[in-house]
């Protein structure tokens, strides 16, 4: 997150700062053993991620740089100390479809034309991503292999 902060409007010790209160926001309430908490353990961190978005200019790299910190705060929640171990290892699944559909759309922000681009391809990639989509959801199985609770 450091690093997309320095590819925004941000840049400099604001965008620093934002970052740095968004991922020790994020760990504090990771912390926190409070049990009210734990779904809002991502909240600073797609706040900060979502304040550094919007002041992030439409480039390649700053673009880039959002994916792989948006990747990386998902990778960060999947391993979650109140669950069982290997939290990173069962959400892998749902993290390549994620990274694959990132892919998929940096690959078109670049190798489309500016203003008019193709309907054609980008139709078709959207067709690809909701393919991906359906079977992410109609197999919960890549999503979540932990055993349940009652088990």
């Amino acid at each position: 997150m450091a690093l997309f902060s320095r590819a925004t409007a941000l840049a400099g010790p604001i965008g620093l700062g934002v970052a740095a209160i968004a991922v020790g926001g994020s760990a504090a309430l990771r912390r926190w053993r409070g049990s009210t908490l734990g779904p809002f353990v991502a909240a600073p961190g797609l706040g900060g991620l979502g304040a550094l978005a919007v002041t992030a200019p439409s480039a390649p790299i700053a673009e880039f740089l959002g994916a792989v910190a948006g990747l990386g705060l998902l990778a960060w929640l999947a391993e979650d100390p109140r669950r069982v171990g290997g939290g990173f290892g069962r959400a892998t699944p749902a993290l390549l479809l994620v990274f694959l559909s990132v892919s998929i759309a940096w690959a078109s922000a670049i190798l489309l034309p500016a203003g008019e681009a193709l309907v054609g391809v980008g139709a078709g990639l959207l067709v690809l991503a909701t393919i991906l989509l359906a079977v992410l959801l109609g197999r919960p199985d890549l999503i979540d292999r932990e055993p349940p609770a009652t088990a």
